[in-house]
């Protein structure tokens, strides 16, 4: 019973973390311009 009720929080947690990461990057991406984006998409290939 222990077992099932924390692997149930943990996929909770896991979710939320998901949800509040792609918000981030949602964020970003939308304050971004896209000249700038296409730019750090242009130099990530060069990146070591």
């Amino acid at each position: 019973m222990l077992c099932s009720q924390a692997s149930e929080q943990l996929n909770a947690l896991r979710e939320s973390i998901t949800l509040k990461f792609k918000k981030v990057v949602n964020n970003f991406f939308h304050c971004e311009s896209s000249v700038s984006l296409w730019d750090a998409v242009k130099v990530t290939p060069h990146i070591p």
